[in-house]
Parts: structure tokens; C-alpha cells; sequence
């Protein structure tokens, strides 16, 4: 009930809302233990009788679960097909009608009936790069070249982070593509690049492999002597007892280590603002309805402190270029669920591979704007 009661009101629970469930599947429980399972139990029948009551109910369960499999409701909008802007690079107009579109996803009711990514494909929604090891599962440590974009471009970028780095794959392979840069992209599930050893709830234990992944990984940044490298990772991946303070010193070193053993550029994204639901299972349960959805920027952070300090300390570090990649989601305050005929989240913290790809002019234009001068 737990799993279910999330997806059937379309938002993550709150504690009394998690608590009122546990007591009522506790009543739930109460109750079938004295109508049926009690009764069941002194209720007299032949070792034959038996297999037929259960063979019957068995097929009554199979069928129950084929009628409603071949009945699920329509999770396609019934609103108007809808478009975006495409481009390669974003010009000013581009720019512009960018930006009209994010505020006026705002407004949108309907969710519109060529929504990509539906909200049932959201949840595989992902960058290819999680297919080919590009992007290391918990256990691994070591990747392969891992090049996108165009690999025969004269400038190359490297993507150094979570998968909260890994979620602006699909813009930088577009802009790459287009600007002739290539791009490789070594990320780590659940692996902040700030120098912190982190407790990983999956494998319950502290995550060793992040750290031995971290250090490999800037070696072969520095061996590769990249033009540029981005850096970002989820602000949650540290409980709650790191300190602003101590977040920031983790991050500033990684930073540091990267200007001092490259030349790159070293470009830092902030984290993206945070839905906290599932917005794939909120727009489902609101289709008629996505702008209940949106959510507002002030509650866009779990550690909203952390957010703050982040950016404070890395402006007082000389050489590196932050990214605020709230204004090209969110608009006046608020960031909608929908943006024209895309879904801008597949889940409670990472932009749809459909809505990565759409920002690429915006990458385009920042590796523009990194390309090394004396190479033209």
C-alpha cells in the first residue's frame, strides 16, 4: 500500500500521510485475518476440494489481472497537439521563443495528445549512455572511451558526475553534433565528484566504489587534456549532517584539482530544481489537469542552505563558469510540468531525455563561448 497509495494521488507522501496508510493496511490486515483467513483455516474439505477451491480462485486472480491489464485507462492527453522551437543554436529569437515556451507551459491544462514522453515510457526514459557502461552502475569502476557528439570534432568535453550530470547527455550529444565538439561522458550512478564519501541506501554500505571510481576518473580527465569539463551532481546524494559549509570546501576541491591538472575550462551546472514527486505519476493522474503538476522554485531544494553556499563559494573561485539551469525550466517563480509537447521530468529530480535534447541551442551557445580563442 505503501508503493501503490504514491501513485494513485500522483505525489510523494508526507509522514502523516505514509502513517495514515500503514494504519489503514493494518485494518486492512485485521479485517482479512478474521473474514477469511481464520475461516479458511477451520473450514473442513477434502485434499481434492482444496486443489479445486484454489485452482478456481487461482484462475479467477489470472483472470482478474488479464481483464484489467487489456483495460488500462488512456494515459494520452486529450489537449491539442503541441510544438517547440527547434534549433541548433540559441540566437536571441531563439532564445526568446525558448523561453515563451517554458512560461507558457505555465498555462497549459490539457496535457497535450502527442506528450513525449508519455508518462508510461517515462520511468525507461533515460540516456543511452546507461546502456554501455558510460554511465557506471553502483558496482563499477572502470569505463570505456565513452565518445559522443562528433567524435572526429577538433574540441572535446567531458561530463563529470551523478546522473544528475548524466540528465544533460542528450543536450551536450546535440550540440556536439552541431558545433563539432566531442563529447565524453563519464558519470556514476549516486557518485557526487565533490570529495565526500557517501552512504549509498542500495548497497547499504558506504559507497567505496564512487570514491575509487572519483580518483581514476580525474586521471583520465587530466591524461585526456580536454578542452572543457562540466561538472554537476544531485545536492542530495550527502545526508543532511554535511554541513553547507562542508559541502562546499568537497566540491571547491574537486574543482581545483581539475584547473590544476588541465587546462580545460572548468564549467560547474548548479542542480537542477527538484519536482520531490513523481511528475511522470502526477501528470498520469492529471492529464485534464498538468498544471497541478508545476511546482514553485522555492521548494525546488531539499537543502535549500547547501543550494545557496554551493554557489556563494564556487563565485569566489577564479576560472570557474557557473551554469543556473533554473531559468531555462522555470519561469516567474515556478516550473512547469509540461513545456509545449514535452514532459519536462521523467521522475522526482531528472529532466526527460525529450527536454534535454530540446535545451540543446542553450549548450550550443556555451560551447561557443568555451571554444579555445587561438583555435578559432
Amino acid at each position: 500500500m505503501l508503493i501503490i497509495a504514491p501513485m494513485a494521488v500522483g505525489h510523494s507522501l508526507t509522514r502523516p500521510e505514509r502513517l495514515a496508510v500503514v494504519v489503514a493496511s493494518l485494518g486492512a490486515a485485521t479485517v482479512t485475518y478474521f473474514v477469511i483467513e481464520n475461516p479458511a483455516r477451520r473450514f473442513n474439505q477434502s485434499n481434492l476440494r482444496w486443489f479445486a477451491s484454489g485452482a478456481l480462485l487461482s484462475g479467477a486472480a489470472v483472470g482478474a489481472v488479464t481483464l484489467s491489464l487489456t483495460n488500462l485507462p488512456s494515459l494520452v492527453g486529450a489537449g491539442a497537439a503541441a510544438t517547440v522551437v527547434e534549433a541548433g543554436v540559441a540566437t536571441p529569437q531563439v532564445t526568446r521563443e525558448m523561453q515563451h515556451a517554458v512560461a507558457a507551459g505555465l498555462n497549459t491544462r490539457e496535457a497535450p495528445g502527442n506528450l513525449t514522453p508519455g508518462p508510461a515510457q517515462a520511468h525507461d526514459d533515460v540516456p543511452d549512455s546507461s546502456s554501455n557502461g558510460c554511465h557506471a552502475g553502483y558496482l563499477a569502476i572502470d569505463q570505456g572511451s565513452c565518445v559522443y557528439g562528433d567524435p572526429a570534432g577538433k574540441h572535446t568535453v567531458v561530463l563529470f558526475g551523478d546522473s544528475h550530470m548524466q540528465q544533460w547527455q542528450p543536450a551536450f550529444v546535440n550540440a556536439g553534433a552541431y558545433a563539432h565538439w566531442r563529447l565524453v561522458n563519464w558519470t556514476k550512478s549516486a557518485c557526487p565528484p565533490a570529495q565526500l564519501t557517501v552512504f549509498n541506501t542500495a548497497l547499504k554500505r558506504t559507497y567505496t566504489e564512487c570514491n575509487t571510481w572519483r580518483d581514476i576518473t580525474l586521471k583520465r580527465i587530466a591524461a585526456l587534456k580536454p578542452d572543457a569539463v562540466v561538472m554537476t551532481s544531485s545536492e542530495d546524494l550527502a545526508s543532511g549532517d554535511v554541513s553547507p559549509n562542508d559541502y562546499v570546501n568537497a566540491t571547491v576541491a574537486t574543482l581545483r584539482q581539475l584547473m590544476q591538472t588541465t587546462t580545460a575550462k572548468v564549467i560547474y551546472f548548479e542542480d537542477t530544481p527538484y519536482p520531490s514527486y513523481n511528475m511522470a505519476g502526477c501528470v498520469a493522474a492529471h492529464l485534464s489537469d498538468v498544471a497541478s503538476c508545476d511546482f514553485s522554485t522555492s521548494r525546488a531544494y531539499t537543502y535549500p542552505d547547501r543550494h545557496t553556499a554551493i554557489r556563494l563559494g564556487i563565485e569566489k573561485l577564479s576560472g570557474v563558469t557557473i551554469v543556473d539551469p533554473q531559468r531555462w525550466i522555470c519561469a516567474n517563480t515556478r516550473c512547469p510540468a509540461v513545456v509545449g509537447n514535452l514532459l519536462v521530468y521523467r521522475d522526482g529530480s531528472h529532466i526527460s531525455v525529450p527536454f534535454s535534447k530540446w535545451l540543446g541551442p542553450l549548450i550550443t551557445s556555451l560551447l561557443e563561448a568555451t571554444k579555445p580563442r587561438q583555435s578559432g
